[in-house]
């Protein structure tokens, strides 16, 4: 008492608070709570502020009736105990609790009649706990997970459990699929059958994460057929040599021969095939981006009729390709396996932009706009794709790509 008050301790004996000379506030705080205690004849714990020689104090206070031989409560026991540091401490804690970023949240453990971990409550939660999880403190403090959130999956309960039960603190990632979001979380075990925990949002992480690795696998699907497509052409480069030789000597020998002839017929059938077998290999070195360019006068119409097997091919079996034809169209200057590389760019394009089944319809037409000339005058292609619910159903908004190519002037 002597530290606290400056006064000195043998002052305080057979005098009552008043007499001693400390303020009056804190000696009606004493009589009362003494009084208090010799009329309930049990024990008070309190704690008070006092202004001391060493500044201000905050004591811890208990008062004990002390029973004589007749259990006649005569006399009092008194116990003072500084808590300034521990208030202090608490009063840091509290501030730190409300304003740290990441959430935190205590819980209590709800075993079964077999020890294990059934549910959780929760038992305090901070402000970034309610920012990050969407979830009010008034919704969730004194409630069970489970009731606040049936869909919560097994494996949080697990979690916190372990943690609660072993005493091992943990640091771990979890998603959970009611809130939608991934989190990072660090628990340990403040009290028996408890857990805290201090948890961030990593969910644009994953994401941004997921998103890397989608490119990277991209990146590397890119590689592999641009392997594919050096291959593709020395093969084909090779194959083009042969068909060259086939197909000089089949067209050598149809010019030696009348039409007449039993031969005759079975030549062009080589020279025809040979063609076809040419137009495959010039799609497949423009793939490969090995052939030089060639303009030449087109009828888009034949161009695109003539891609479509191929691109059949390449979109698959789900998506269906249509062709509008429009009429009276224009001749074009345009290297013919520019056309292919497009259309082939384009339809591939639209088939990832539909998921299951779908239909692509590149639609060619020649139109000229109210400010242009004929010199102006473009074969415009365009690119509908559109999602299919069903075979016999369409759904979903259209989407158009229009392309223009501009027409051979001499045609005119």
């Amino acid at each position: 008492m002597t530290q606290y008050t400056g006064i000195p301790h043998h002052l305080f004996i057979g005098k009552t608070h008043r007499e001693t000379g400390l303020p009056a506030q804190m000696c009606d705080f004493a009589e009362d709570t003494i009084k208090k205690v010799f009329v309930t004849e049990r024990p008070m714990e309190t704690e008070f502020t006092f202004n001391g020689p060493e500044g201000e104090k905050i004591i811890n206070w208990r008062v004990i009736p002390e029973p004589d031989a007749q259990g006649l409560i005569n006399s009092v026991i008194t116990l003072g105990r500084d808590i300034t540091e521990h208030r202090r401490t608490e009063r840091e804690y509290q501030t730190l609790f409300r304003e740290m970023f990441d959430g935190f949240a205590v819980h209590e453990i709800i075993l079964d009649d077999e020890g294990k971990p059934v549910d959780y409550r929760f038992l305090d939660v901070n402000p970034a706990f309610e920012r990050l999880t969407g979830l009010r403190a008034e919704d969730v403090v004194g409630r069970r997970i489970l009731e606040i959130m049936p869909d919560t999956e097994s494996h949080w309960i697990e979690a916190y459990g372990r943690v609660a039960l072993t005493g091992e603190p943990a640091f771990f990632e979890l998603h959970h699929s009611g809130l939608g979001k991934d989190f990072q979380i660090s628990a340990y075990r403040p009290a028996p059958l408890q857990c805290a925990n201090i948890f961030i949002d990593i969910t644009e992480k994953k994401r941004v994460v997921l998103e890397k690795n989608k490119i990277q696998a991209q990146l590397f699907q890119a590689q592999k057929m641009e392997s594919v497509g050096l291959l593709a052409s020395g093969v084909a480069h090779d194959f083009n040599n042969k068909l060259g030789v086939i197909m000089g000597n089949a067209e050598i020998a149809l010019e030696l021969l009348d039409e007449s002839h039993p031969a005759y017929s079975r030549l062009k059938e080589i020279v025809k095939a040979s063609s076809l077998s040419a137009d495959l290999t010039r799609q497949l070195l423009t793939f490969a981006r090995k052939q030089a360019i060639s303009p030449r006068l087109l009828d888009l119409n034949d161009a695109l009729g003539n891609i479509f097997k191929m691109l059949h091919r390449l979109i698959g079996e789900d998506i269906e390709l249509i062709h509008e034809a429009g009429e009276n169209l224009w001749p074009v200057e345009i290297d013919p396996a520019q056309v292919d590389q497009i259309m082939a760019n384009l339809c591939i394009n639209a088939r990832d932009a539909i998921h299951g089944r779908g239909r692509i319809t590149p639609v060619s037409y020649t139109h000229l706009r109210a400010h242009e000339t004929p010199e102006h005058l473009v074969c415009r292609l365009l690119l509908e794709k559109k999602k299919k619910t069903s075979k016999h159903s369409e759904n979903g908004q259209a989407r158009h790509h229009q392309y223009n190519i501009k027409q051979h002037n001499s045609m005119r």
